[in-house]
């Protein structure tokens, strides 16, 4: 209270240390916001999707092994790059070449979307090649990857670096938020404590 009073201009350090004060709850705020992607439930939910990637993933390549024992096929077809090719397939030609028909098209006398060549005597595999690209496990694998990608891209789009303001940079005010940012690269904030944080 006399240190207060004592003061040469009391209203210039009162508005110091409430504009200090307000950094500091915005600092407080971004780490919270950070905490969001870093927390216990936040790396939970991120393995839980992760290994729900590598379940589909198995599930769509014995569906792909099942798929290649049926014939003679080239090495990777099932696999993505095969896919890739075949969605773009059937985008030509239910866009282009056979606009208005499903695809496969595969009545007498249409070609091949790929090879151009006459389909009577691969209609058949043209029809298993959309089966299989149908099917539920491709289905399930291309979701649960576009679901852990959907994650991973908010994950690099969220703020996790803090950039302190040259009025925090008091050696005690820099201590403590550079307690709360260690904290919350701990991935929470209840380990504030032992980050060595709390004031004696």
């Amino acid at each position: 209270m006399q240190k207060a009073l004592a003061e040469t201009d009391p209203r210039s350090k009162a508005k110091e240390v409430s504009l200090s004060a307000q950094r500091i709850e915005e600092l407080v705020k971004r780490v919270d916001a950070a905490e969001v992607w870093v927390s216990d439930a936040a790396i939970a939910k991120l393995k839980e999707l992760d290994e729900a990637v590598l379940v589909a993933a198995q599930a769509e390549k014995v569906a792909a092994e099942q798929f290649r024992a049926g014939g003679s096929l080239l090495p990777g077809t099932g696999e993505q790059v095969w896919k890739a090719m075949f969605d773009a397939a059937r985008r030509f030609s239910t866009e282009s070449a056979y606009e208005g028909h499903p695809f496969p098209h595969v009545k007498p006398g249409a070609h091949c979307v790929l090879c151009q060549q006459p389909i009577d005597s691969a209609g058949d595999r043209m029809k298993r090649f959309a089966d299989f690209v149908q099917s539920d496990a491709a289905k399930v694998a291309a979701a649960k990857r576009e679901q852990l990608g959907a994650a991973v891209r908010k994950i690099e789009a969220a703020r996790l670096v803090f950039d302190l303001d040259p009025a925090l940079s008091s050696s005690s005010i820099r201590s403590r938020t550079g307690c709360l940012i260690r904290s919350a690269s701990l991935s929470r904030v209840s380990r504030y404590d032992a980050a060595g944080c709390l004031a004696p």
